[in-house]
């Protein structure tokens, strides 16, 4: 789908009003220069230790659409997802991004205190989502005009959903942080790297989060490890190995090309199929480009 089309569809919505410029920086923004970092898939990991670093211009990955889609053809009224309602036309309310809130420095930077809609109005309703299910409305205790249900509507409630979440930690080079009445949501401020420190047998004694600018920690010398909520949760260790977590996956050079080796059956295999179009130069040419 072509980013232009999608720019246009979100300006025209109602949500959109008062952010026109908004949506003119998304026009020019440039997207070559952007890093992601990660854990090797595979590893084992503790909450609040980031899967994945992306550095770039303020944007989110594309995610359930299908979800979108299909509760929608069951009866829902709308999504909160926009790439899904330019998709399949259907209706935009509900949520956004904590980015959004959480990218503005002061109050003095949003155009307009007031939420409008795009004819002008200030008109609001009482919407509710916060990991609501079937049950969990029923304790509000007061009317809601709307609810919104995602995770235990499109995953299976006997297997629990993995709760990963993309949030806003800095921009600027300024930290963000997304505050909540409930502990378990409020996010670890600023870009971060991450370190697990191994004991003198080999063992993992316990990971570590420090700000970028700060200096990593090293074998033989006592760091003092704290608890990033619960104050009373501190350690001195004095780990015998480092091992930097989060590496990076993509390095965010435009002129980059992957290189992609085909083995020799996986060759056989496809002129067996189809010699014209499965031969080693029509592979060669379709290399995977950033």
């Amino acid at each position: 789908m072509p980013m232009l089309r999608v720019l246009g569809f979100a300006a025209n919505q109602p949500f959109s009003y008062p952010y026109g410029a908004f949506f003119d920086y998304l026009r020019e923004v440039d997207c070559s220069d952007v890093e992601v970092y990660s854990i090797p898939e595979g590893s084992v990991v503790f909450p609040k230790v980031p899967l994945m670093r992306v550095e770039g211009p303020v944007a989110g990955p594309d995610g359930a659409i299908s979800a979108s889609k299909y509760c929608f053809m069951g009866g829902f009224d709308a999504t909160s997802n926009v790439l899904a309602g330019n998709l399949f036309g259907i209706p935009l309310r509900g949520t956004h991004s904590h980015a959004f809130v959480s990218s503005y420095m002061s109050l003095d930077e949003i155009p307009d205190k007031v939420l409008r809609s795009k004819d002008g109005s200030r008109v609001c309703q009482d919407f509710v989502a916060d990991s609501l299910g079937h049950t969990s409305t029923r304790h509000l205790g007061h009317e809601v005009d709307a609810y919104g249900i995602g995770t235990y509507l499109v995953t299976c409630y006997s297997q629990a959903a993995l709760g990963c979440v993309f949030k806003l930690v800095e921009i600027n080079s300024k930290p963000r942080i997304k505050l909540s009445e409930d502990v378990a949501k409020v996010s670890i401020p600023c870009k971060k790297r991450c370190f697990r420190l191994y004991g003198k047998e080999g063992y993992p004694l316990v990971d570590i989060m420090i700000r970028e600018s700060e200096p990593s920690p090293k074998a033989g010398e006592r760091i003092l490890c704290r608890h990033p909520f619960i104050e009373s949760k501190r350690a001195y260790v004095v780990p015998q190995h480092v091992e930097e977590l989060l590496q990076c996956y993509w390095p965010g050079r435009s002129d980059l090309l992957y290189h992609v080796d085909i083995s020799p059956a996986l060759k056989r295999s496809a002129e067996e199929i189809n010699p014209s179009m499965c031969s080693w130069n029509f592979l060669k040419q379709n290399r995977i480009h950033p």
